[in-house]
């Protein structure tokens, strides 16, 4: 650490790059694994609604408040994130009933 509290430039050079490390294998892993269940035999129905969902935003700025208000994206994304956790040990399915 550099004086006042402040890490050093190398600290804080290496910091980063292990967040953008770490940020980039989570959204190859989630791109992947959603891509993966949408192309599934018997997910075509998925794949056409997230499709519609898609085109509608089109022509638009992409923003925070656009890609959140894509709810059906997003739970595809959530649901491709439970099945295939970027963590291990995390259980993937749910007791029947639930």
């Amino acid at each position: 650490e550099a004086k006042g509290g402040c890490l050093e430039e190398e600290h804080m050079v290496n910091n980063l790059l292990l967040l953008l490390e770490a940020s980039q294998g989570t959204t190859m892993l989630a791109t992947t694994a959603l891509f993966g269940e949408l192309h599934k035999p018997g997910n075509e129905n998925v794949l056409v609604k997230v499709r519609s969902e898609i085109a509608s935003l089109q022509g638009q700025a992409v923003t925070t408040e656009m890609c959140a208000s894509a709810d059906y994206v997003s739970s595809c994304i959530n649901e491709a994130l439970r099945l295939y956790p970027f963590a291990g040990g995390i259980p993937k399915i749910l007791p029947a009933g639930d």
